[in-house]
């Protein structure tokens, strides 16, 4: 007896309930519009996989109510120490750069994607696990997926919009014959959660350059806890399997390291061959590339999830609103061109780090030696360093879904496409960070008062209220004392928002749902409001 095929439709289908598909379905869910999440799994992973949430993450995190459960539960990392074995040759402090939180996090994947999946749950969207997408097919309007669910179940599914976030090996992509370029960078590495009985700083990550590659030890969350990260030539790799032995790693830190061997208690233990792959683009018709999907690269340097993370923070905002026909697919094209700008920035800093720490001839490693010994001694280039890592130096400045509108001449502050900065400010509550008073969907429009009064203050915010209606909020900072604050007003006493926005005259900022800035002019005049709305419409 055959089963008649069942039938359904869904505005938004997402493949893959990673760290990626998870966000994005929370994403969608909080902007207003509800999709379904299939990973063919059976549940969420249990091993640690990747373990870094850097700083941008945090920051992410921090708008979703979620950065509390990553601090608390990880394990803060506030620099990387960098020795040849016997002595320091760097080091790199991440409070250099500036950043609510001037730290990354080691908490494993495992731990990220339980905090992820409560999240994702209390928004309404729960996972179809045991759900494999095993055809697809795409054309004007739509896209069609065949799945199978675990009990041999087939349905057809036609959805608005289909998201792959189904890894590097994505299976959507191939059927959409999206292609792209990759490459091993032919570097293997070990990698192992287990105790050691080190007596070393459990805030740092420890980098060691030995006489025959890189050795990385990464605090993990249980007491004696590290993730050892090992550049491997050995001509046996072959033979130590998927999952090398224990004994493996102990007669590698005797070799390479000062450290007490003693390892015990492996958690999970891995080898894999680093390879940089980008696909040629992120969208084909109603089918978008998000995550591992859409670009894969090294480990070093722990960029993997968290640039899949944002990603999907980028595309979930544009996403609802297409969906909700409050913009057009213009603004699903600038999730690509600025996403797919990062992916390569990210690529090409990936693959020259990890071929950097990977160095085995005598003269190169003196001379990395040198660069860190120079790098160590000047500032600026420790400062970048740390936001390239913690992904602090990511901007939108040449998106189409960003306008600038700002006619002085000289310094003027954040361009669109920039960061939102924070502040402190006082509201009818007291004092929170501008961050905090922003927080929640949509966009947040600043109207920076200048020596206006407030009534006309006052009306220039009814105006723009009037232009952008459901798409967002409208506030109104002012640099005078007040006693009773009124409701969307906030008070910068000591004018430090003021300046970090470089408002020293009536200014409007709309801050995009992703916490960048959408719009800026230095008027209030609603005309740039309004061509700004207009072209995300097209």
């Amino acid at each position: 007896m055959t089963t008649e095929m069942r039938h359904t439709t869904s505005p938004v289908l997402i493949v893959g309930a990673g760290p990626t598909g998870l966000m994005l379905a929370a994403e969608l869910s909080r902007h207003g519009v509800q999709a379904r999440l299939v990973d063919r799994r059976s549940g969420p992973v249990r091993e640690s996989r990747a373990l870094a949430v850097l700083m941008r993450t945090l920051e992410t995190f921090d708008d979703l109510g979620l950065a509390g459960s990553v601090v608390r539960d990880g394990v803060p990392i506030i620099g990387i120490q960098i020795s040849d074995g016997a002595d320091e040759v760097a080091s790199v402090e991440l409070g250099k750069a500036e950043s609510p939180f001037p730290f990354s996090v080691a908490l494993p994947q495992s731990r990220t994607e339980e905090i992820l999946l409560e999240h994702t749950t209390r928004l309404g969207v729960e996972p179809e696990w045991g759900t494999e997408v095993i055809a697809w097919r795409g054309d004007g309007d739509s896209t069609s997926v065949i799945m199978r669910r675990a009990d041999g179940a087939e349905e057809e599914c036609t959805a608005e919009w289909l998201v792959a976030c189904d890894g590097a090996h994505s299976m959507i992509r191939e059927a959409a014959r999206i292609g792209g370029a990759g490459h091993d960078l032919n570097r293997t590495f070990l990698l192992a959660d287990v105790r050691a009985p080190w007596r070393l700083p459990r805030d740092r990550i420890q980098v060691i350059f030995g006489g025959h590659g890189v050795f990385a030890a990464v605090p993990l969350p249980r007491p004696d806890g590290w993730r050892l990260v090992i550049d491997y030539e050995g001509d046996d790799v072959h033979e130590l399997g998927p999952h090398p032995d224990i004994e493996v790693f102990r007669r590698l830190v005797a070799a390479e390291t000062t450290l007490d061997p003693a390892l015990s208690d492996p958690l999970w233990t891995t080898q894999f061959t680093a390879r940089q792959q980008r696909a040629e683009r992120f969208r084909s018709g109603r089918t978008i590339l998000c995550g591992d999907a859409a670009h894969s690269h090294s480990p070093v340097g722990g960029q993997g999830m968290n640039t899949g993370l944002q990603d999907a923070y980028n595309l979930g905002w544009k996403l609802a609103l297409v969906v909700q026909g409050a913009a057009g697919e213009m603004l699903i094209d600038s999730y690509e061109q600025e996403r797919s700008n990062v992916a390569k920035q990210v690529l090409r800093r990936t693959e020259r780090a990890t071929k950097a720490v990977t160095l085995h001839s005598p003269v190169s490693r003196m001379m990395r030696d040198g660069v860190l010994h120079l790098l160590d001694r000047i500032r600026r280039a420790e400062e970048k360093v740390v936001r390239s890592f913690g992904g602090l130096n990511i901007e939108y400045r040449d998106s189409p879904a960003v306008l600038d509108r700002w006619q002085a001449a000289g310094p003027s502050g954040p361009a669109p496409g920039d960061v939102a900065p924070d502040g402190f400010l006082r509201d009818r509550n007291g004092y929170e960070t501008l961050r905090h008073l922003l927080r929640g969907p949509g966009h947040r429009l600043l109207l920076f008062g200048g020596q206006q009064q407030p009534a006309a203050l006052a009306e220039a915010a009814d105006r723009a209220r009037a232009v952008l209606g459901s798409l967002g909020r409208v506030f109104t900072v002012v640099r005078k004392p007040m006693l009773d604050v009124p409701a969307g007003v906030f008070v910068d006493q000591h004018g430090d928002v003021h300046r970090r926005y470089g408002a020293d005259r009536p200014a409007m900022f709309l801050i995009r749902p992703d916490g960048y800035l959408g719009l800026r002019a230095d008027a209030h005049d609603v005309t740039p409001l309004r061509e700004y709305l207009d072209r995300l419409r097209q």
